[in-house]
């Protein structure tokens, strides 16, 4: 859905509101049978604004109303008012110069019908948040506003129903927003609200709905019935089975031949054991996510692979049969990205060798995750990496570690995997170290590496880090052991190259092992890194975090920080945020503060008052999730349920 930003103006809070709550009364009440409702009212609320700073919409509703009641010299002097206060290049003076040219040569005009698509959108997303029923009710009476509407496809890419909204009220929009309807998000709907929301969608004529995504809503017997309305258009659907509910996958991949992408998660019930689907033809599915911790069959896993040969996109977690990865290799050639998570593994049947025959074909995997299993074992994954040896780039490997018994076979780790990775995410124990390590060096480009529960005590996973010339993103959450040390030293090797450092991003996370006292200090004094994360590092020392902040204070002129994350350190002090005052960070950095029990809201406030607005997230509270943040920072973030803003690289976890 296209963005279209507000009318500028300076009020805040309720002020704000009102105003806009104005504006759109107002705008609404134009166009039908040339009269204003209650006009006098509308007239009052605005002489009420007459202090405030008047902005280019005030003014033109201002000069509207005076129009219609036949005051054209006020009307006159409003309209110029207005082009005043606006740019010249802009909408609303594109807007206002028509309505003056038309007062000039008294002209009666139809100012709905007048208005750019831009400027009805405006106005129609105040209103839509503000009351859903009074629009309701204005587009009943008014038929021009129901046509012009209609028209603004960018306003309808997208619409959400959720329960906190009176459902029945703001289904009935859908008769009138059918023509160009795209997509709809539905969530947190009581059995009731659905059967509402199904009956207005079964009498709209949705010819351009492609996407659908349900979540938290109590399914009844109609969802069949919806299903079906939509299916002929539908091509993306996103599912949050609930316990109640009785419909299946075999009936959704059966109710909608058309679909790209499947989105299916049910926490409660099984795959069915005698899932059997052959459908009239392959089916069109590129990205598939199967979320299924009551259990997968084999066999219905293999139905739905098997009639997907345009597969793209394959995520799997639950309780499902990496016997996956045989079907993968020999029914879905245009595979890019695999993801095998939490996945049960069926050891006996993989221990037959023709299995790993079919291995020897050439598969296009870009992206693989294989983990979170107790039973992985390097067969599983040794013949799969072969295959994939020209095209991987992305590889997360959670090595069990309980895998001692097979130290010699993760050996060949080295001889078999891709050497053009950019990213690797690895969990391994001490008995692996030197088979990553190998990994590590086999692959020069690496740009990103992350451990994760990784016992990192050696110096030959440091020297293999050291050894990296593009590394940009270093990450270390929750290490069995860290060799502290050498750690420092991959910092000062970073800090000596000065410009020509390539580090960027560093993000530290629940780490205990002593001496991190020189690794923290040595993050201060890099001035190339964008991003610093320092969460639950209890290994360091007050003393240590004093000269943290010192040293990158120090360096805050020549800076490239653009985000700071401190969470979670008992050892932060009201001291150390004190020192932050002092810093000339770039107006783009932003500092993210939580959970730091030893630092007060005074002192949190008199940062505020320092750093660029907006740019700080700080709670002084331990249990930060029971208090309010002092202020949030506004920047935007992505809804992975919105269909408008979802990555398309589908996230298992």
């Amino acid at each position: 859905m296209t963005r279209i930003s507000l009318p500028s103006c300076s009020l805040l809070g309720s002020r704000r509101s009102k105003l806009y709550s104005v504006l759109c009364l107002c705008a609404l009440s134009l166009g039908y049978n040339n009269k204003i409702y209650d006009a006098h009212r509308v007239v009052a609320a605005l002489n009420v604004l007459d202090g405030s700073q008047d902005t280019p919409m005030i003014w033109y509703c201002r000069g509207v109303l005076y129009a219609m009641e036949g005051l054209e010299h006020e009307a006159l002097s409003s309209f110029q008012q207005g082009l005043k206060s606006c740019r010249s290049n802009s909408v609303d003076h594109r807007l206002i110069s028509t309505a003056l040219s038309n007062i000039q040569k008294q002209q009666r005009v139809d100012f709905v019908s007048v208005m750019p698509n831009e400027l009805v959108c405006r106005i129609f997303l105040m209103v839509k948040d503000e009351d859903p029923i009074q629009l309701v009710h204005c587009m009943k009476v008014s038929k021009l506003w129901c046509h012009r509407l209609s028209q603004c496809c960018d306003l309808w890419q997208e619409i959400k129903f959720q329960g906190r909204v009176c459902v029945d009220q703001q289904a009935r929009l859908l008769p009138l927003i059918a023509a160009h309807q795209t997509s709809i998000v539905i969530s947190r709907l009581s059995e009731q609200e659905v059967t509402t929301f199904t009956y207005w969608m079964l009498k709209s004529k949705l010819k351009r709905l492609s996407g659908l995504c349900i979540r938290g809503c109590a399914f009844n017997s109609q969802f069949t019935t919806l299903l079906q309305h939509v299916s002929h258009t539908l091509t993306e659907l996103s599912l949050d089975i609930p316990e109640s509910s009785t419909i299946s996958l075999t009936e959704i991949l059966a109710l909608c031949p058309h679909l790209k992408y499947l989105d299916y998660q049910d926490f409660y019930k099984p795959l069915d054991e005698s899932f059997h689907f052959v459908p009239n033809k392959p089916l069109e599915l590129e990205t598939l996510r199967l979320l299924c911790w009551g259990g997968m069959s084999f066999s219905g896993t293999q139905h739905i692979l098997q009639w997907s040969p345009a597969l793209r996109q394959l995520a799997i977690s639950g309780c499902c049969s990496i016997q996956v990865l045989d079907i993968v290799t020999s029914g879905c050639p245009q595979m890019q990205r695999l993801w095998i998570n939490h996945a049960a593994l069926d050891t006996r049947i993989l221990r037959q060798h023709h299995v790993e025959d079919v291995f020897k074909e050439t598969l296009g995997v870009r992206t693989l995750l294989l983990g979170y299993s107790d039973e992985l074992q390097p067969h599983h994954v040794l013949p799969l990496l072969a295959t994939s040896n020209n095209t991987l780039q992305d590889l997360s490997l959670l090595v069990p570690h309980n895998a001692g018994r097979f130290i010699q076979q993760w050996q060949a780790l080295a001889y078999v995997a891709p050497r053009q990775l950019t990213r690797l995410t690895c969990q391994f124990n001490v008995h692996l170290q030197t088979a990553f390590a190998a990994l590590i060096r086999a692959n020069p480009l690496l740009e990103s590496i992350h451990f994760q529960m990784s016992d990192l005590s050696s110096d030959e996973i440091i020297d293999a880090i050291l050894q990296l010339n593009a590394i940009r993103e270093l990450s270390i959450h929750s290490p069995l052991r860290l060799n502290s040390v050498g750690l420092a030293r991959v910092f000062s090797k970073q800090i000596h190259l000065g410009k020509q450092t390539t580090l960027a991003h560093v993000h530290m996370r629940n780490i205990q092992a002593e001496g991190l006292d020189l690794s923290i200090i040595a993050l201060g004094l890099m001035k190339e890194l964008e991003t610093i994360t320092l969460a639950q590092c209890t290994g360091a020392t007050s003393d240590g975090f004093y000269l943290f902040f010192e040293r990158l204070v120090m360096t805050s002129g020549e800076s490239m920080l653009r985000r700071l994350n401190v969470e979670k350190i008992q050892h932060v002090s009201n001291e150390m945020i004190q020192l932050l005052q002092q810093g000339h960070f770039s107006q783009h950095c932003m500092i993210h503060l939580v959970g730091l029990p030893n630092i007060s809201n005074e002192a949190v406030k008199e940062l505020v008052a320092t750093h660029p607005p907006f740019s700080l997230y700080a709670s002084a509270c331990s249990n930060d999730h029971l208090h309010p943040p002092i202020r949030h920072c506004a920047y935007n973030s992505n809804n992975r349920n919105d269909f408008g803003y979802r990555d398309r690289r589908i996230v298992p976890h």
